[in-house]
């Protein structure tokens, strides 16, 4: 697997720093809307390490008790009156490093639901897939108690939230992209092809930009399973995992507004759960994986994949020198 260095892409937005001030700067504000499934709203009974934004770095949206579409913050894990953000979700830890690198603020929507796949071939007429059509029978989470609602309201709520605010001037908007685990089976079974997951793929892409004026899509290469090397390689081979990774990645390379911002995970041969930081909290090596299931990531690692996540994308777009991490 290998991917394409966007960084050439970066000339768009060096531009824009050319002459700002950091007072200017935090007059931004960009939109962020966390898509895919279980490991994107890292919604688990696990508060370690929780992260909080700081007061005025980064909200998320409101929606009970009414009225909605008014702004919660400080973006903090565990906001149960919000669009959720999971116990040990990556987004608050993202926000306040995206905030200290480059002096922009945010909003966020977490529309990540458990089990929710791209695509909906083999589910045996399940409702709950992201495939582009047809969005009434597109559902994803919107609380801890995993109530349901058609993903473009939720989404709708988040473009339109930050207009209600003219305090934040115009920023960005992110789609944010963490899954395949629900699609990986599938595509060992038959039900899907490697071509047909890039394709939704590149629908959904395509549909978020028209639609919501996404300006890039954020994409995790994570999901790998096992708590062994062993298992590491039976189910990346009866899982498809590895599949549904190179699909992500040949539409990273494929595209100059999607872009993979982190491809970590355990190395063969190494023990399982030896995630290991640099100083400032990004990824070094390994991976940390809860161990009641080899699937979910333990809060370290997910603060790990906000920090990373951050950095890289402000280096690919230009608003940070230095070098790319677990990109590789």
């Amino acid at each position: 697997m290998t991917y394409q260095n966007h960084a050439a892409f970066a000339a768009r937005h060096k531009s824009f720093l050319a002459g700002t001030t950091r007072a200017d700067l935090i007059k931004i504000c960009d939109t962020f809307l966390v898509l895919g499934q279980s490991n994107a709203g890292a919604t688990f009974d696990n508060t370690t390490d929780v992260v909080v934004t700081e007061t005025d770095v980064a909200w998320t949206i409101l929606r009970e008790p009414q009225p909605r579409r008014t702004l919660q913050g400080p973006l903090q894990n565990g906001a149960s009156q919000s669009t959720f953000i999971g116990r040990s979700a990556p987004w608050p830890a993202f926000a306040q490093e995206w905030y200290d690198l480059t002096g922009r603020r945010s909003v966020w929507s977490n529309t990540a639901f458990a089990g929710t796949p791209l695509h909906p071939n083999g589910l045996d007429g399940s409702p709950r897939y992201w495939a582009v059509a047809p969005e009434a029978n597109s559902m994803c989470g919107d609380s801890e108690v995993n109530e349901e609602k058609p993903r473009d309201e939720i989404l709708d709520d988040a473009i339109q939230t930050r207009a209600l605010y003219p305090k934040l001037a115009e920023g960005m908007t992110f789609g944010v992209w963490v899954g395949g685990e629900a699609d990986g089976p599938r595509l060992y079974g038959g039900f899907l092809t490697q071509q047909q997951f890039e394709d939704e793929f590149n629908l959904l892409i395509d549909k978020f930009k028209s639609r919501w004026g996404m300006d890039y899509m954020l994409v995790y290469g994570m999901g790998r399973e096992g708590k062994t090397d062993l298992e590491v390689d039976d189910k990346e081979t009866t899982q498809g995992m590895a599949a549904v990774r190179q699909a992500q990645i040949n539409v990273c390379n494929a595209r100059s507004d999607t872009l993979l911002i982190l491809n970590a995970a355990k190395e063969k041969g190494s023990p399982f759960n030896t995630l290991t930081v640099d100083g400032n909290g990004r990824w070094a090596s390994g991976w940390e994986y809860r161990e009641d299931d080899g699937v979910h990531y333990t809060a370290p690692a997910y603060k790990t994949m906000g920090v990373t996540g951050a950095w890289n994308t402000a280096v690919l777009l230009g608003l940070q020198e230095g070098s790319l991490i677990g990109l590789s």
